[in-house]
């Protein structure tokens, strides 16, 4: 048996016997004063006969020996009414605590499912470097005739290898402190972050001949500074990979009614219809969609941009305009 159906099934039974105990309980607290009713009736109507003048007439004590018997009998019914009603909600309280339980227990399952799912994702991730290094090392070793030449080429590729190990190890860092909400939200000037993100990638921008449109209006969101500034960082060099040379990114921040809008658009070669539902999920790369850049990574961007969001209690999209490029929607609660 599965944990999850192991404590299901645990849960199942704790909520039911809950649901028999306060049954039970109610029975038996309806049953006495039902019973305690018809007593105190029984007991009033013997004292009134006791005290008329028919008290010492022919087979009054046969009338009170019969409702005696009459009540008991209505002690047995009751007893049986309730047995029956109990053995109902026994029923219908199981199958009811069976669908709560797993209803309360559907969210940590499909948790452990990601976090399962993440780490042989990682393990698979952190195993292909190794493994390439490995490899390069044990034909070196072999190989008599190496030279001089043939030995640096090979630290060469190993230190290639090593720069992925530790580009995978700091995104699952970023995705490991992005996994819980930052502890104290405060207002931050929403334009002033897009600034000192955009400024970081000045660069590589430069390096690709891509202008940097930004259009800005003044407002504060609430949030953590430093967060934000990764998010916006993260999707304007994820723009920046997937955009040809001498193209332009445009960057529109501004007020929608409660919320600031962030609005990162490129002129890529897009992302696919199939690949668009999953480009936040981990560990996924849209080869398909942009095989044409040929851009290495190990698909953590846009799902460490999505938790960072997400711990703002904000929202992020994706549009997808084939062949025109790609528009990442990021909508942040105003600060008050």
């Amino acid at each position: 048996m599965s944990m999850f159906k192991s404590a299901l099934l645990r849960l199942t039974v704790g909520y039911l016997a809950f649901i028999m105990l306060l049954s039970l309980g109610f029975s038996t607290l309806l049953y006495r004063i039902s019973a305690s009713e018809l007593e105190r009736d029984f007991q009033q109507r013997v004292a009134m006969l006791q005290h008329s003048p028919l008290r010492n007439a022919p087979g009054v004590q046969e009338l009170i020996a019969l409702r005696t018997e009459q009540i008991e009998e209505s002690k047995d019914r009751l007893r049986g009414d309730f047995v029956v009603m109990n053995l109902v909600i026994l029923f219908v309280g199981g199958g009811l605590a069976y669908l709560l339980a797993k209803r309360n227990l559907a969210p940590i399952e499909e948790a452990h499912e990601a976090q399962t799912r993440f780490t042989a994702d990682a393990s698979h991730e952190l195993r292909t470097p190794l493994a390439a290094m490995r490899s390069e090392i044990e034909v070196a070793l072999r190989d008599r005739k190496l030279t001089l030449s043939g030995a640096k080429k090979l630290l060469e590729s190993n230190i290639e290898e090593l720069d992925k190990l530790e580009a995978l190890a700091n995104g699952l860092l970023k995705l490991a402190r992005h996994d819980r909400p930052p502890e104290a939200l405060e207002p931050v000037h929403l334009p002033e972050v897009v600034a000192e993100a955009t400024e970081r990638l000045a660069v590589m921008a430069r390096e690709k001949s891509i202008i940097l449109e930004i259009s800005s209006e003044d407002f504060l969101v609430m949030g953590d500074r430093w967060s934000l500034v990764e998010l916006v960082t993260i999707l304007l060099d994820n723009a920046l990979k997937y955009s040809p040379p001498a193209t332009t990114i445009t960057v529109i921040v501004k007020k929608v009614g409660a919320v600031g809008q962030l609005v990162v658009s490129d002129h890529g070669v897009g992302i696919a219809p199939t690949d668009l539902p999953h480009i936040f999920d981990r560990f996924y790369r849209a080869d398909a969609a942009r095989s044409k850049q040929q851009v290495v990574g190990y698909g953590l961007g846009l799902a460490i941009a999505k938790q960072i969001v997400e711990a703002h209690r904000g929202t992020i999209t994706a549009l997808n305009l084939p062949e025109k490029g790609t528009t990442i929607t990021v909508r942040l609660p105003l600060a008050r």
